[in-house]
């Protein structure tokens, strides 16, 4: 079953751009989300054998990354971060979202990906005396943290 931990079984893209922190967005869900034999199968105790792989587990769990730098990113590692991402981690990656300080951008650049549809482009620029700094959410499955973050700090302007 999926409904309970999940605001009554919504999609992920339901809440849009949505930064509600109630809606769980960056929460990890246990939750199975009716991938694999549980789409076929109803019942959660079910012990066929046929529904079972031999030494290989699922994880369909979703989880979030945040990472917030600051600082400047270089445009060109920015780039290659980016074509990486939706090359490498595209499949499993949900949604991403991020501003982003780039060195030589009057403007924040914003960016939104879902699964490897990616959007980019520079919007307000930064106000007189604010920080420049680097916000990203990455929300997917099998996600690796520690990757994302040594990846992401490839690109920080040095």
């Amino acid at each position: 079953g999926h409904g309970g931990g999940h605001g009554g079984g919504h999609g992920h893209d339901d809440c849009g751009g949505c930064d509600d922190p109630s809606h769980g967005h960056s929460e990890s869900h246990g939750q199975a989300h009716g991938h694999g034999h549980d789409a076929a199968c109803a019942s959660e105790a079910c012990d066929d054998p046929s529904h079972k792989r031999k030494g290989h587990v699922h994880d369909y769990r979703v989880t979030s990354v945040g990472i917030e730098r600051d600082g400047e990113l270089e445009k060109n590692k920015l780039d290659e971060f980016i074509g990486w991402l939706m090359k490498e981690k595209g499949a499993n990656l949900f949604r991403a979202k991020g501003v982003l300080a780039v060195r030589g951008l009057p403007n924040k650049f914003v960016f939104q990906a879902v699964h490897m549809q990616f959007s980019g482009r520079p919007q307000n620029p930064w106000a007189e005396g604010e920080p420049r700094c680097c916000k990203m959410v990455f929300i997917g499955k099998e996600l690796d943290r520690k990757e994302l973050n040594s990846r992401f700090d490839e690109c920080l302007a040095r």
